[in-house]
Order: structure tokens, then C-alpha cells, then sequence
């Protein structure tokens, strides 16, 4: 538990110490020509962290659903607090799932793809297509599938 926080934290410290290294070796030409940004941590959650590549993908996945729902859209900073919120929320119920050994199979997840694609009636390429309009991709809807399936079992105290 703290040595997943301390890992996240020894990437980001490795990360650093990567770049700055890669100055001091290889000049300050080297570093302007591919500069790399680190991810920045907004928030905490028990032993777990939400990055703000994290907040800004789900945030942009949210605007791109609505765009097509509604003609008018959320300010950002609301929709972004809102979307920060159901981020910890979510980590507090995935962190309980893992003390209580929650799991999902496989099995489970392709079903919930399976039921998706057929009640909107799509072949496999069209479904592919629908994902990366919403700026998805199938491994990033699995993880989604397999987190909302665990907090939904949490929930129903399976």
C-alpha cells in the first residue's frame, strides 16, 4: 500500500533525475530539442494518487460525450472539479474493493463490451471508430469496465 505510493513517487524522482542527467551528459542543446513534461499529482487518496493526466483525460473524454448530448456544455473548472470528485470516489471504493479482494474476470468484462456493442447494434469497427471518437481506446474501456464492475460488486457486497 505505502510502497505503491513510494513506487509512483520513485518514478517521478527517477524520471527527474533522468532529465537532469540527461543535461549535465549530453548538453543544454540536447534538453531544449525534446523536452519532457512530468505529470503532476491532484490529489491524494488513501495510498493512491490522482494525476492530472488522469483528471484531464477523463475531463475530455466527459466534454466529448456531451458535446454530443447537449448544445450547452458545463464551464470547464465546474465539469473538472466534478469529474476531480468522482476520481477520489472512485479510488476510495477501488481501494476497498482490494482490502475485501474484490475481483472481476475477464469473462465479466468482455460480457459488458459484448452487451454494449449489441444494444447499440454495432460491428466491431464501429464500435473501434465510436472509441476513438470519444477519445478511448479498447484497453482504457476495459480498465473502465473492470473498475465499474468492482465498485458496482463493493456496492452490492458481493
Amino acid at each position: 500500500m505505502q510502497s505503491r505510493l513510494t513506487k509512483k513517487y520513485s518514478s517521478l524522482f527517477a524520471a527527474t533525475l533522468l532529465l537532469v542527467g540527461s543535461q549535465v551528459f549530453l548538453g543544454p542543446q540536447a534538453l531544449a530539442a525534446k523536452s519532457v513534461g512530468l505529470d503532476r499529482v491532484v490529489a491524494i487518496v488513501d495510498e493512491d494518487v490522482v494525476l492530472e493526466s488522469e483528471l484531464n483525460d477523463r475531463a475530455l473524454a466527459v466534454m466529448q460525450r456531451l458535446k454530443g448530448q447537449y448544445t450547452q456544455l458545463p464551464d470547464e473548472a465546474v465539469l473538472r472539479k466534478q469529474v476531480l470528485e468522482q476520481l477520489i470516489v472512485e479510488r476510495i471504493e477501488i481501494g476497498l474493493a482490494k482490502r475485501y479482494e474484490i475481483k472481476v474476470e475477464e469473462e465479466e468484462i468482455d460480457q459488458a463490451i459484448a452487451r454494449v456493442r449489441e444494444k447499440n447494434k454495432m460491428t466491431d469497427a464501429q464500435f473501434e471508430t465510436d472509441l476513438k471518437r470519444q477519445g478511448l481506446t479498447m484497453a482504457g474501456l476495459r480498465n473502465q469496465i473492470r473498475d465499474e464492475l468492482t465498485i458496482n460488486h463493493l456496492q452490492q457486497g458481493v
